[in-house]
């Protein structure tokens, strides 16, 4: 358990009142909260420390609630109707958002939650995410059985008291709210087809793969029908409970999620501080990790390195290693430098190498130079940090002439790899990853023709990571 800070609410509804509790992370960069929905028989509590744990690993406020009839909220005394996944939507989170004060959000939905999730996204526009875990489309045959299993489970003699932990007085009335309507013949049609395709943002489904109320038939049902970009994510040796079997790996899955649709970004100053630690010893961690940046570079940059006075900018220009070794074969080299760490900075200025020294964010773009000023850009080993990828690159269109050869590096990202830079954090650094294919199409859009791609191995966070290394020249037009 974590201890983070957290406070707890009590909101009016239509009925009574909600128990609502946040977890706020100690290092706090995004604002938009998760908000947690629970299974059938949940309450904030059963959540046990995964609230905490998620907000440390996402560094955003993680808010659960008890809906009405469960854990610390007010009792309901009808059990709820058939349409009670539509009304959580429509009835009671409207009223919950409005209590928090919510304005953009996340949803985290388990099992009946995930439903609610997607009913409350199809509905608010201030969902900017929807994940689902384990989560019920509509009712199978596995689902009802899996029902009838517990059901008959909750009858042996001290089975309900592990409800009652958590629900007191209310715990019947939890057992039946589940299995009286889910084994009804009013909700055996029910389904979120009329709502799916209305959920524009991007939804991640997890399930997994031995969940004993639903088959891998519900999470293709939310990816294939969502109306945004979607994700489904089968979790091997895993039941109906992802977050409590297979903590890290859900973990993993939602913040690479968040990361993808850009919803966690990079801070220049975490980079700034990562580099600025590493500019001291540079040269002995690269050596270590088995960098090939600079080898490739040598070895492909052969085309144009007699020329004389070739004007270059390197980007990410560390401590000055490339310039360095490709000075020794052509000394009429006119180089600039680009780094965020002030520590390269320092120690490439050392080399002496060096036209000028630019301490800079590629993300703010290249306006120190004009337009049509180099011969050659180099970017190894740093757009994987762009938050903004597609304007970098077409600032390092803008500052190359006509015909320049640009070297550049790309951390690879292929679903369903086990390694994966979406996967991989340096001391809180998030390093953005591209398929090949995205690849092309970034290169492309910018006004770049890509003359060689090269796929190695190199390390990141201590386990190998797929890079891919291109060379390629400026075409005539930058596509907008």
């Amino acid at each position: 358990m974590t201890n983070l800070p957290s406070d707890e609410k009590f909101i009016e509804v239509s009925g009574g009142s909600i128990y609502t509790k946040r977890w706020t992370p100690s290092e706090l960069i995004y604002h938009e909260p998760v908000i947690l929905l629970h299974d059938s028989l949940g309450c904030v509590a059963l959540w046990r420390d995964f609230p905490e744990k998620l907000a440390t690993n996402l560094h955003r406020p993680v808010i659960a609630y008890d809906r009405l009839g469960f854990g610390q909220s007010s009792a309901r005394e009808a059990i709820p109707s058939p349409n009670f996944v539509t009304e959580e939507a429509e009835l009671f989170f409207p009223a919950i958002k409005q209590g928090l004060g919510l304005e953009k959000f996340i949803l985290l939905g388990h099992s009946v939650g995930g439903g609610m999730a997607v009913e409350i996204a199809a509905r608010d526009r201030d969902c900017i995410a929807v994940i689902t875990e384990a989560a019920q489309a509509f009712v199978e045959d596995k689902t009802a059985e899996g029902i009838r299993t517990a059901k008959a489970m909750f009858e042996l003699p001290g089975q309900l008291d592990r409800l009652t932990k958590y629900h007191g007085e209310k715990t019947e009335w939890v057992l039946k709210a589940w299995t009286e309507v889910w084994l009804s013949d009013a909700f055996s049609t029910w389904s979120l087809e009329p709502s799916i395709s209305a959920v524009s943002c991007p939804l991640l489904a997890i399930h997994g793969e031995n969940d004993e109320y639903g088959s891998q038939a519900f999470p293709e049902f939310l990816t294939q029908r969502s109306g945004g970009e979607s994700r489904m994510v089968m979790l091997a040796d895993c039941g109906h409970i992802p977050h409590k079997e297979k903590l890290s790996e859900t973990l993993l899955y939602i913040t690479n999620f968040l990361q993808r649709n850009r919803l966690m970004i990079n801070h220049a100053s975490k980079i700034q501080d990562l580099y600025d630690r590493a500019s001291s010893t540079y040269s002995e961690q690269t050596e270590r990790t088995k960098y090939s940046g600079p080898d490739w570079l040598l070895k492909n940059i052969t085309p144009v390195i007699d020329q004389k006075d070739l004007k270059m900018i390197d980007i990410g220009c560390a401590n000055g290693i490339n310039v360095q070794n490709l000075i020794k074969l052509n000394p009429t080299i006119q180089a600039d430098g680009l780094d965020i760490s002030q520590g390269m900075i320092d120690a490439a200025e050392q080399t002496g190498v060096y036209n000028s020294l630019y301490c800079h964010n590629l993300d703010d773009g290249l306006s120190m130079f004009e337009a049509d000023s180099f011969d050659v850009a180099v970017a190894l080993g740093c757009l994987e940090f762009m938050n903004k990828l597609d304007f970098s690159l077409s600032e390092i269109y803008r500052v190359c002439r006509p015909n320049a050869l640009f070297f550049a590096s790309f951390q690879e990202f292929e679903e369903g790899e086990k390694y994966s830079p979406r996967q991989s954090y340096s001391s809180e650094v998030i390093h953005f990853g591209y398929s090949v294919e995205e690849i092309r199409k970034i290169l492309d859009k910018a006004g770049f023709e890509i003359m060689s791609l090269d796929q190695q191995t190199g390390y990141t966070g201590g386990f190998p990571c797929p890079y891919v290394y291109v060379v390629a020249h400026k075409m005539g037009a930058h596509k907008n």
